[in-house]
């Protein structure tokens, strides 16, 4: 075993130098290093960075606001002014039912209210013509009272006969008589005024119930949005209940998605999400928690999540979507992808030495995630490697820093050694 590891090792090392051989850009008839001016380069240094990885779930795309549009009223469809997927403006008429009958009763409404209203006319003058001869009653009544009284003193004095005071009685009596026939007839007429207005709000109910039956028989769309369903057709029967049109409204969608009930600790504290829609060519975008079900499902034990996404052309409820929650891991050494080069199956970066100079060393990498890669071995914590390495930086050729800072120090301090490992000692001097 230990025999067949370190044959390995040597066919691997033998494959190191040959692809190092084969790379000539690095290190072959170019001018002594000492003439060369540095490279200005950036550099990064390896150090430990949470590893991301994805729970990935299948969602369904659902506006936020879905109407079924029904009508309220039963009645024939006269008209359709819309197809599915057409985009509306609130206001927008959408559909027109028979509305001959809602005519009708509405005329029929407005004449019993132009009745009602007459009639309350009527009665307004009667009440007025009432009062009226009441108020003439009532000064013959005073009057006849005033002379009454006069007359009895005169009779208490014998000044007048007892025919003269019986006959001031009977006027007096008379003009009582007639104010109280004038009182009955204010009474009445009042009451009349009650029963008028009771008629008149009857009749202004059955207007405003006509008028909302004729508003009824045209259906409009009450948000801006996109026709996602049609389901009626000029001639049928439209039902009160029965949905005519499905409309969205398409300024808000969300992705509803499940989390296994396992998984729901690691999404609890996640606030966006990568959601890609499949029939958008995978549309990638970034989805926000609106919502979390407080309980699991206790069927499929699952919880049930809603995210908020932006609104794009071609988005409509029932697509499938993807979901994927990067979720960050344990501490690894690592280095920015973009800093590895690649010579067939090896990989390799340009790290600094003591004497700020590019030397080759060979890394091997591990698991790769938002730019960043793990380094298994050939680099340690602290050094500095460089950042997209030039395309015309060779072996042991000086660089000059620039940047702003690097682990906290001006970049052009070189802080740890770079000097190359013993593993990849024999490829320095093979390129050099």
């Amino acid at each position: 075993m230990t025999t067949r590891r370190w044959w390995l090792s040597g066919v691997w090392v033998t494959g190191l130098v040959a692809v190092a051989a084969a790379c000539g850009s690095l290190g072959e008839d170019q001018e002594p290093e000492a003439s060369r001016s540095p490279v200005p380069v950036q550099v990064e240094v390896v150090r430990r960075v949470p590893v991301e990885s994805g729970l990935e779930l299948t969602g369904t795309v659902r506006a936020r606001v879905v109407a079924p549009l029904a009508s309220k009223v039963m009645a024939q469809v006269v008209s359709v002014s819309v197809e599915e997927g057409s985009r509306v403006a609130q206001g927008d008429v959408l559909v027109r039912l028979d509305d001959r009958s809602a005519r009708v009763q509405l005329a029929q409404a407005e004449a019993a209210l132009t009745e009602a209203k007459a009639a309350s006319d009527e009665v307004e003058r009667a009440i007025r013509a009432a009062e009226s001869a009441r108020e003439d009653a009532l000064a013959q009544a005073e009057l006849a009272k005033a002379t009454y009284v006069r007359f009895e003193e005169l009779f208490e004095r014998k000044s007048i006969s007892i025919q003269e005071f019986d006959e001031v009685a009977a006027r007096r009596r008379s003009a009582e008589a007639q104010l109280r026939r004038s009182e009955e007839s204010l009474a009445a007429a009042t009451a009349k005024r009650q029963q008028a207005a009771a008629r008149i709000e009857q009749a202004e109910a059955a207007v405003a119930q006509a008028e909302v039956f004729l508003r009824d028989c045209t259906i409009i769309a009450p948000f801006p949005g996109v026709v996602s369903e049609k389901q009626v057709e000029v001639g049928r029967l439209a039902v009160p209940g029965q949905a005519l049109l499905t409309l969205e409204d398409f300024s808000a969608y969300e992705v509803w998605t499940s989390v296994p009930e396992s998984r729901i600790h690691d999404v609890l504290s996640r606030t966006e999400a990568e959601v890609s829609v499949e029939a958008l060519e995978n549309l990638p975008t970034t989805g926000t928690v609106r919502e979390i079900a407080p309980r699991a499902d206790p069927g499929t034990r699952t919880f049930r999540l809603k995210l908020a996404i932006s609104p794009a052309e071609g988005l409509h409820t029932g697509q499938f979507a993807t979901v994927k929650f990067l979720l960050p891991g344990e501490p690894v050494p690592a280095i920015r992808s973009s800093s590895v080069l690649r010579r067939g199956q090896l990989e390799q970066v340009l790290v600094l030495d003591s004497e700020q100079r590019a030397r080759l060393r060979l890394i091997q990498t591990g698991r790769r995630w938002n730019g960043w890669v793990e380094v298994l071995s050939g680099l340690r914590e602290g050094e500095q490697v460089i950042l997209e390495p030039p395309t015309d930086l060779r072996e042991g050729v000086p660089v000059r820093i620039i940047g702003s800072e690097v682990a906290g120090r001006p970049m052009g301090d070189s802080g740890v050694s770079g000097d190359s490992s013993s593993e990849t000692a024999g490829l320095s001097a093979h390129l050099g």
